[in-house]
């Protein structure tokens, strides 16, 4: 990784094709390294999907900056990890990153809900859920702690609408999947309509989003 964003810096960004300017940015995020992300953001065109990326990690930094206790550096490499992971871009390179992160700070609400994430996506519920608990009562006012223990919930087939709907409040970054979860708890609430409109919502963010479009298609079929 480290070679390739080498090679790709020696090119002004905006004079690189398109597929080299995502490959490039993909690189800098598998290194954690937010700093190059930031002096190439003036390349600000919205529609373009390398803007698209980072703005989703940059967005997502300032949200978390200044609450990592050890150092301030943390917050880049974990925003990095939880692209990596919840993307699926790289999560093997994702959870290289947060590890790190946690030796550094194991008790990192950011950290642990990525975790549970990450134990969650393995199947892994009962490590999922300590992780999640863990990271709501350390990061009371970050989204995703709420966001992983509502989608734990939903695997168990247990109420989850409490903290889906309070991951949607406190996301600072409108994040379509967020919606997503949400409209799934409430469709397995039996509240259709509520459903439906949440994924309206989520496709205005992401109208080309596969499972909201799949999820939109099978609402549409409920009364």
């Amino acid at each position: 990784y480290d070679e390739a964003a080498k090679a790709f810096g020696l090119v002004p960004f905006a004079d690189l094709p398109s597929p080299a300017r995502l490959t490039y940015l993909q690189s800098l995020i598998r290194l954690g390294d937010t700093n190059t992300l930031k002096k190439i953001s003036e390349f600000d065109k919205p529609d373009d999907l390398e803007t698209k990326v980072i703005r989703a990690v940059l967005d997502r930094l300032k949200a978390v900056e200044g609450q990592f206790d050890k150092s301030p550096e943390l917050a880049r490499f974990y925003v990095c990890a939880e692209y990596l992971v919840r993307t699926q871009l790289d999560p093997t390179q994702g959870e290289l990153l947060l590890q790190g992160v946690l030796r550094q700070e194991p008790s990192s609400g950011h950290g642990l809900a990525l975790r549970a994430w990450i134990n969650l996506e393995q199947g892994k519920l009962r490590q999922a859920l300590v992780d999640a608990e863990s990271a709501v009562k350390s990061s009371p006012k970050d989204y995703l702690p709420y966001l992983v223990r509502g989608r734990i919930q939903l695997e168990r087939s247990q109420p989850a609408l409490d903290d889906l709907n309070k991951a949607v409040y406190l996301s600072t970054v409108t994040d379509p999947k967020v919606f997503y979860w949400l409209a799934v708890a409430y469709q397995d609430a039996g509240k259709i309509t509520e459903a439906k409109n949440t994924v309206a919502k989520a496709l205005k963010l992401a109208p080309n989003d596969k499972d909201l479009l799949q999820l939109n298609r099978l609402l549409a079929k409920e009364k």
